[in-house]
């Protein structure tokens, strides 16, 4: 006669660790969404849009206030927080525009702390802003616009 035995194990994660399901559900930077994995993914970010990051429960606001920072090198760059969605994602708009061509730091750490008290993991991504972009408003010369379609004459060339 032959026996056989079976073993289950469940591990109820959610039960042993609340904190688990205080999450970062997204986070962008205008409309380009940000990956929290691979920083190669997070290039030509726009310098002058919000930071928008929503969770998976609402933010216990005064904890945020100490959580999160935007660092570009050695400097921290002061951010002006707002509140959407009841609390569960908040949009930081930095104090002036980012700086073109530059990599920064977004750290959201772990004393960042639900409205019912969980504890976020922490997070640090890396992105990259977009070149610099240069546009010719105007260009002349002895009076006459350069930026037309038709041959321009009669200019000295001195």
């Amino acid at each position: 006669m032959l026996a056989y035995s079976t073993f289950f194990s469940c591990k109820k994660k959610d039960a042993e660790n609340p904190a688990a399901n205080f999450q970062l559900s997204s986070i962008r930077i205008g409309t380009t969404t940000l990956n929290t994995s691979d920083a190669s993914f997070n290039m030509n970010i726009p310098v002058d849009q919000l930071i928008v990051a929503t969770f998976s429960e609402a933010l216990d606001i005064s904890s945020l206030l100490n959580s999160v920072f935007l660092i570009e090198g050695n400097d921290t760059v002061p951010l002006t927080f707002s509140f959407l969605d009841a609390d569960k994602t908040f949009s930081a708009k930095p104090n002036s525009n980012l700086k073109n061509k530059t990599t920064y730091l977004l750290e959201i750490n772990e004393t960042l702390k639900s409205a019912t008290g969980n504890s976020f993991p922490g997070i640090i991504i890396y992105f990259t802003t977009i070149n610099a972009s240069l546009k010719i408003d105007s260009l002349t010369a002895a009076r006459k616009n350069l930026l037309v379609t038709t041959r321009v004459t009669d200019v000295d060339r001195n």
